[in-house]
């Protein structure tokens, strides 16, 4: 899996990094994802998005990929039935 992340204050991050000994910065780095997996994990729970809002049953980006064929009702299953959405 390949994740790209955009930060701001990066000079801060670096610093951070530096004061970290060598041989526990890759612990430290997975210690950073799980945290961001965790708040995603309960953002998804609860519907909302990173900045707290409760998320819109139907988005327009959602509307438009689908071409106004489909509702975003409930979530998404793994299996898509065999000509519905």
């Amino acid at each position: 899996m390949q994740v790209k992340i955009e930060v701001e204050g990066i000079e801060e991050i670096e610093e951070l990094l530096g004061s970290i000994p060598p041989e526990q910065r890759q612990q430290a780095l997975r210690d950073s994802a799980q945290i961001v997996l965790n708040s995603t994990r309960v953002g998804y729970n609860k519907e909302i998005d990173p900045d707290g809002n409760k998320w819109v049953k139907n988005p327009a980006w959602y509307k438009e990929a689908k071409n106004g064929a489909a509702i975003l009702t409930g979530p998404i299953k793994k299996k898509i039935e065999r000509g519905k959405y």
